[in-house]
């Protein structure tokens, strides 16, 4: 027997998490149409990716997201966090994975204080970052998406940018710093609509390739409806290395069908591995220590929570 294997390496600058699911999907239908041995319905589209970035090009910038995040870039850290004069260095990656207990321990308490699972997750690395660092403010870049336009929802290509996002670590325990950040973080989601590129231009701040402005990243990816194979095609993803980093520190959340994996892509030359660990263990002590007397919630609301894809229960 004869076996095939189709590789697809897709660029980020051109490809993001959501086009995955949607070239699944049209590979679905074309396999299948060639397992019937007919010709593929094609669905041919009137708006492409090279069409939004023409508009993203050359459309009126919203003052009021550019004054915005111009404002979170001002007030972002006096002092230098890492050591911006030496040469970048190679990207080191740590993962630390967690049960699916974890995450189903992290949703009820969510749901109990009426918050966004990624709003604890975002809590948990900025409170470490805020101990680790002894800093009261901390400036943390977050990716954005023009996915919520109908027009792109069946595009491939790139509609993620990376904005600066400005938190302050209120005193309290970690519930109330959880909800304080929960609503940082939605005042954040309000100016959303605006590409990093336009708030360098817009400022003329001078564009720091490396390390940027925002020494801290943070983002996810939910692959646990991703489908493991199309007919008698396997599936499977896998993550290439990469040699450099684009912030000193990259904070990842990947939810998988049996748990989910915190990943650290970090900076070599910026960032020693203790730091890191330091970060990994801060970041496990929250997981573990969250308040049951916080957890009180009814059983339906609890399975309400786990039944909603984790990914609309992040943005809607």
């Amino acid at each position: 027997d004869w076996k095939y294997l189709f590789t697809i390496v897709p660029h980020q600058l051109i490809f993001d998490g959501w086009s995955f699911d949607v070239l699944l999907g049209e590979l679905e239908a074309v396999y299948k149409a060639f397992l019937q041995k007919r010709s593929p319905t094609s669905n041919l589209l009137s708006f492409e990716f090279r069409d939004y970035t023409h508009w993203c090009a050359s459309r009126d910038v919203d003052r009021a997201h550019l004054d915005f995040h111009a404002a979170a870039l001002e007030a972002g850290p006096k002092t230098d966090l890492f050591n911006s004069t030496l040469e970048q260095g190679l990207c080191k990656r740590r993962e630390h994975r967690y049960p699916e207990s974890t995450l189903e321990q992290i949703e009820v308490f969510c749901a109990a204080n009426q918050l966004r699972p990624h709003e604890f997750l975002f809590a948990a690395f900025v409170k470490a970052l805020g101990q680790l660092f002894n800093q009261s403010e901390i400036l943390v870049g977050l990716p954005v998406t023009g996915r919520y336009s109908a027009d792109v929802i069946g595009l491939i290509g790139s509609f993620v940018s990376v904005l600066p996002c400005q938190v302050t670590i209120e005193e309290g325990g970690f519930s109330v710093l959880v909800k304080s950040i929960s609503r940082q973080l939605r005042e954040f989601h309000e100016h959303q609509d605006i590409s990093y590129a336009e708030v360098v231009k817009g400022t003329a701040m001078e564009q720091q390739l490396f390390p940027p402005a925002m020494g801290f990243s943070f983002g996810f990816q939910d692959i646990r409806n991703r489908p493991t194979a199309l007919a008698d095609l396997k599936l499977s993803q896998v993550d290439i290395p990469r040699k450099q980093t684009e912030f000193p520190i990259e904070f990842w959340i990947r939810i998988q069908p049996n748990g989910f994996v915190v990943v650290f892509d970090y900076d070599s030359a910026l960032v020693k591995d203790e730091i890191i660990d330091r970060l990994a263990v801060e970041i496990s002590r929250l997981f573990k220590n969250i308040d049951p007397l916080d957890n009180q919630v009814p059983d339906a609301a609890v399975q309400q929570t786990k039944n909603k894809p984790l990914w609309r229960r992040l943005f809607k």
